[in-house]
């Protein structure tokens, strides 16, 4: 019994339950959060077998998302992300990186062009800008990638709107979009 009570335990403190592969990601994505997940894959990623991940984010932080979608994709195992609750934001460029990506009924998606502080002298700003175009370049590459495997047509222009402003989704128009493979329980 105290095995199953350490796991339990792991898992809300930690957001890993080893024997059931699972992992959970419910905070926004900032410098703790990418730690504790990329550290709980890589280790988990050291066993053979399929893991999920659990996702309820209100997104957050570039980098550290980033730091987390590149670690997904050097897993050596297969990675099913599970949106649960509400997935926006980062969180909707890091279900990207699975090799599965399954929302359940009721959550809610959000996709837009993210948001930038930038404290500084006019050159700054001017590298400011410049490193923010080039991290949007990324986000419109990962999402036209995904959304075409399902839409081979679809625009960069038709994106480009969506991203205008917060666009927020249903589980089931995440996925007519292409950007989730399923809504959990269909079929």
């Amino acid at each position: 019994m105290r095995g199953k009570k350490d796991e339990i335990e792991l898992l809300h403190v930690y957001g890993i339950y080893p024997s059931k592969r699972l992992l959970l990601l419910s905070t926004a994505i900032d410098e703790d959060s990418a730690r504790e997940v990329c550290g709980n894959l890589i280790a988990m990623d050291f066993t053979e077998g399929p893991i999920t991940l659990v996702l309820n984010t209100p997104g957050g932080e570039w980098y550290n998302g980033m730091a987390i979608y590149d670690t997904i994709k050097a897993c050596k195992n297969r990675i099913t992300i599970l949106g649960k609750g509400h997935v926006m934001s980062m969180g909707t460029i890091i279900m990207q990186a699975a090799d599965e990506r399954i929302v359940t009924p009721h959550c809610r998606l959000m996709i837009h062009h993210g948001g930038d502080g930038y404290v500084g002298n006019s050159l700054d700003f001017i590298k400011a800008g410049a490193e923010a175009t080039a991290l949007q370049n990324i986000m419109v590459d990962i999402y036209l990638k995904c959304i075409r495997e399902k839409k081979p047509t679809y625009t960069k222009k038709a994106l480009m709107t969506l991203l205008g402003s917060d666009t927020y989704m249903s589980a089931a128009d995440f996925v007519e979009l292409g950007l989730a493979d399923k809504v959990d329980g269909d079929e």
